[in-house]
C-alpha cells in the first residue's frame, strides 16, 4: 500500500466514525483478532496463533453470526477491509501502538 492509500483509508475512517462517541461491542477475541491483523498476520497465522481455524478468522472478520445475531468485526466497526478494521480499531482505543 503506498502512503496515499494508507491516507485515503485513513480519511475514510475518520469520515464513518460513529456519532455520538459510541463504540461497537468487540468480543476479546475480536481485539486479539485484529491486533495480530495490525502485525501483519494472514488469516492462517492468526488462526495458528489463537489456536482456531483458519476459516473461523474469516468469520469473525466478515460473517454474521446467526446464534447472536450481531455481525463481524467489518460490519461492527463499519468498514470493508482489512486495513480499515485496523484503523478504525486504533483510533477507537481497542488496539494501541504500542500493542502492535
Amino acid at each position: 500500500m503506498t502512503f496515499i492509500e494508507g491516507e485515503l483509508i485513513l480519511r475514510q475512517a475518520e469520515t464513518s466514525e460513529l456519532s455520538g462517541g459510541e463504540k461497537p461491542l468487540l468480543t476479546p477475541q475480536d481485539r486479539e483478532i485484529l491486533k495480530l491483523a495490525a502485525r501483519g498476520l494472514s488469516n492462517r497465522q492468526i488462526g495458528k496463533e489463537l489456536g482456531i481455524a483458519q476459516q473461523t478468522v474469516k468469520n469473525h472478520f466478515s460473517q454474521r453470526f446467526e446464534a447472536t445475531g450481531r455481525g463481524g468485526i467489518f460490519e461492527k466497526l463499519g468498514v470493508q477491509s482489512r486495513t480499515e478494521a485496523v484503523i478504525k480499531a486504533i483510533r477507537l482505543g481497542y488496539i494501541k501502538i504500542e500493542e502492535i
